[in-house]
């Protein structure tokens, strides 16, 4: 019974995540959008993907800055982490994201 409701409104929070990344989009096009914006909308694109979602948020991270080129040396240095927990969480990343190196990565994320 209680069902429609919540159907209801997962439909009004995807609308409105979707209506937040359109006007985010609209800024970064006009070369208005900060890099908090950005940011926004990046996590808002991985709430959109399915396959995304199943990141943690520092597996996230460190899949974007390994798909930008840094090694995981300085993905660690920039996280103030080891190398061993990067390893661990680009690895992971990969399972889930269905690759198996740094260009499929790039690639990956670059089709979302």
């Amino acid at each position: 019974m209680g069902q429609p409701d919540r159907d209801e409104a997962l439909v009004v929070q995807a609308y409105e995540t979707i209506r937040r990344a359109v006007a985010l989009i609209e800024r970064l096009e006009r070369g208005s959008a900060t890099s908090e914006e950005v940011a926004t909308l990046r996590e808002l694109v991985r709430l959109l993907d399915p396959r995304g979602s199943q990141l943690t948020e520092a597996e996230w991270e460190v899949a974007r800055l390994a798909a930008d080129g840094l090694s995981n040396a300085a993905i660690a240095d920039r996280r103030g982490t080891t190398v061993r927990t990067v390893s661990k969480q680009l690895d992971s990343a990969y399972r889930k994201l269905g690759v198996s190196s740094r260009r499929e990565l790039a690639v990956r994320l670059a089709n979302r």
